[in-house]
C-alpha cells in the first residue's frame, strides 16, 4: 500500500475520531455488538458478483444510516463498531486479495458518498 494512501486513510481515521469521539473512546465493544456489526459486513463479503456486491453495499449503507440516526442504543453501538472496525482494518488491507480490496473500497466509497461520517444535524 502506498505511503500516500496510508496517510490519507490515517487522516480520515483521525477526523472520524474527532467527529465521533464517543465511539472511539473505547475500542472495546461487547461480543453481541461485534457480532451484529460482523453479520452486517458478511452480507457484502459473501456476495459473488459485482451486481450483488453493489446491492449488498447499498443495503448496508441504508442500514448504517438507520443505525446512525436511531435512538436505540444497541443500534448506535453497532454503527460505531462498524465504523471502528472499518477504519481499524486499513492497517491490514495490504494482506488481502484484490477481490476483498475491491469490495471494501466500494464500501468505503459508499460510506463517504452517503455522508455517514458527518455528524447528525
Amino acid at each position: 500500500m502506498k505511503a500516500e494512501t496510508l496517510t490519507k486513510i490515517s487522516e480520515v481515521v483521525k477526523r472520524t475520531n474527532e467527529i465521533f469521539p464517543q465511539h472511539f473512546e473505547s475500542a472495546q465493544h461487547s461480543e453481541e455488538i461485534e457480532e451484529g456489526a460482523n453479520e452486517n459486513f458478511q452480507q457484502v463479503f459473501k456476495a459473488e458478483t459485482d451486481e450483488e456486491v453493489d446491492l449488498r453495499i447499498e443495503e448496508l449503507v441504508q442500514k448504517m444510516q438507520e443505525y446512525k440516526q436511531s435512538e436505540v442504543r444497541r443500534e448506535q453501538e453497532i454503527f460505531a463498531c462498524m465504523l471502528h472496525s472499518l477504519f481499524d482494518e486499513y492497517r491490514f488491507l495490504h494482506r488481502y486479495p484484490q477481490e476483498y480490496l475491491t469490495k471494501i473500497a466500494k464500501l468505503y466509497g459508499a460510506i463517504i458518498k452517503n455522508n455517514l461520517l458527518e455528524t447528525p444535524l
